[in-house]
Order: C-alpha cells, then structure tokens, then sequence
C-alpha cells in the first residue's frame, strides 16, 4: 500500500539512515476492541493507546488492513484522547486499508485510552469485521521514534503482549 501522507514515509526514512534514535524503555500498544455490531450491520472499535513507561508518543502513525470479503466501508473518527491532546486523526486509504497519523499542531503527548473509533459496515455475510493493524510507530516530543505493538483483540477472549494491560469491556464509556 502506498503511503499518503509524506510525514510517514519521512520518519521512517530518517529511521532507516540511522539519526533517528530508536527509544524504548517499556512497551507501547495500541490496542483495537473486541466489535459491537449494531443491527443494521455496522462494526463500532475503540483503538486504544496503551504506553506502560513514561514515554507517551506526540504524534502516531498505523495502518488498518481488511479484506473485503468482510469490510465495505471503514471511517475512523478522533477519540477522547486524540482530542484531550489537542490532536486529530489524518486518514487515507483505498478498498483494504487506511493509512493514519494522528498528529496536532502542538507539543503535547497523547495520554493512555481510546485514540480514535473504527466504524465498519460488514460485507453481505460476513459476522464480524477482519482488521488487523501493521506499520504502526509513534513519534515523542523531541523526534525520537517510539516501536508501537499492535494488538486486535480476539473476539472470545482479550490477549495481550506482556507489558501491555487492557482492561476488556463492551465499550469504552468515556466515548458515548
């Protein structure tokens, strides 16, 4: 997939050449909810930050891949969060996946909890939306580049990579 927004392609050029200093003293995830499907066949996620150091990223960037035998439609709106650190959430994609940064005008750092929510119209005969997030990073304050584990997690059961608490519930309340 093609990137879109050339800040990307820029950190991980910069990553690559080695100035960029990788920095990564405990586990940083985002971590996308269990689906609530609405009748009329619309998948609602939460996409949660979850940084178990003192290192919170200013700006993120993911990609959400899905197949679409499983996703027609997918938006992506700013959550609690994103928006609590004066941020907003840039996507841009085609027929399987979105490309996003979330990014401000602004040097704050984007605090633990749901960064942004997924809405996803299923695909006739599908059960529930296949998305899976990849190429996911963070950037801190001062330009160092953050590693970001991406967790979906499963609809039975929450797993989660050590380091990387979630509590699992139907929903977040604090986006209603």
């Amino acid at each position: 997939m093609a990137r879109v927004c050339m800040v990307g392609s820029a950190l991980r050029s910069v990553a690559l050449l080695g100035l960029l200093a990788v920095v990564s003293p405990a586990q940083t995830c985002l971590v996308l909810s269990q689906p609530v499907i609405a009748a009329d066949g619309t998948a609602t996620m939460d996409l949660s930050l979850q940084s178990t150091g003192k290192l919170e990223p200013a700006g993120l960037q993911w990609t959400l891949q899905y197949l679409s035998s499983s996703v027609t439609r997918l938006t992506v709106e700013d959550g609690p969060k994103l928006t609590e650190a004066g941020k907003t959430a840039v996507c841009s994609g085609d027929g399987s996946g979105f490309t996003c940064l979330a990014v401000g005008a602004n040097r704050k750092t984007i605090p633990n909890g749901v960064i942004a929510v997924l809405r996803a119209t299923l695909a006739s005969g599908a059960t529930t939306p296949a998305i899976t997030i990849k190429d996911a990073m963070g950037v801190a304050v001062d330009g160092f580049l953050i590693p970001i584990s991406p967790k979906v997690l499963p609809t039975t059961r929450a797993f989660l990579a050590p380091g990387c608490r979630f509590r699992l519930s139907a929903r977040s309340p604090a986006y209603k």
